[in-house]
Parts: C-alpha cells; structure tokens; sequence
C-alpha cells in the first residue's frame, strides 16, 4: 500500500472523533487532538516532518490519565522512503502498546503518530 494511504487508513481507523483544543503551538511538529465517541480516550495525532525523533508533553485539564496509551506510527528512516509494488513493504503501520502517557511521548523521525490515551 501507498505510504499515503497507510496514514489515511491509520487514521480513519484509531483518531478520535470530537474535537480537542489544543492550547500551545508544537511546531515543527503538527499536532491535533479528538476523544472518542464515547469519552473514554483522547488521541493524539503528531507529524513530526523532521530527521530527528522529538518528544510531547501530555499536559490535560478537563480529564486525567487512566492507563498506559498505545501508539500507531507510519515512519520510515528518510523522508524519501517509499513502498514499491512486488516488493517487501518499508514503510507500515507499526502499533506500540504499553506506553506510559505521564511521560513526554516519543515522537519518531519522518513520522505519523496516533497515541490512544485511556481517560476519566
């Protein structure tokens, strides 16, 4: 599958569909924030477009943490990396249960994040 296609399709499937304001700028990061339909987890989606892996703080006010999140990425080690058709896929969705949200999380070089947050 297309690289492209692989970030629609991550997240079409894990992003959060009520809105989340976002009360800083992260660039160079692009940043945006959804809970799910039923209130239970917030997401995080993160591009980090540059070489190096940088990380987010997870600061909430109207809601806390509730247990360790889970992170789907899209990256791949350069920006030009592609998948190519008859070929064995460099680049995929790669899921990382078991991370621990109170700690900055870990965004990847060259990458796409969702981050599935459990919420009360």
């Amino acid at each position: 599958m297309e690289t492209t296609g692989l970030v629609l399709e991550m997240y079409r499937d894990n992003f959060g569909s009520i809105p989340v304001v976002i009360g800083q700028d992260f660039a160079p990061l692009d940043l945006v924030a959804a809970l799910t339909a039923d209130g239970r987890n917030i997401t995080v989606g993160v591009v980090n477009p540059t070489a190096g892996q940088l990380t987010v703080e997870l600061r909430l006010t109207s809601c806390t943490l509730e247990g360790a999140a889970t992170r789907f990425t899209v990256s791949a080690s350069d920006a030009e990396a592609r998948n190519e058709p008859g070929k064995a896929r460099v680049v995929d969705i790669v899921r990382t249960p078991g991370i621990d949200a109170s700690a900055p999380l870990v965004i990847p070089a060259f990458s796409a994040s969702i981050f599935i947050v459990p919420v009360r």
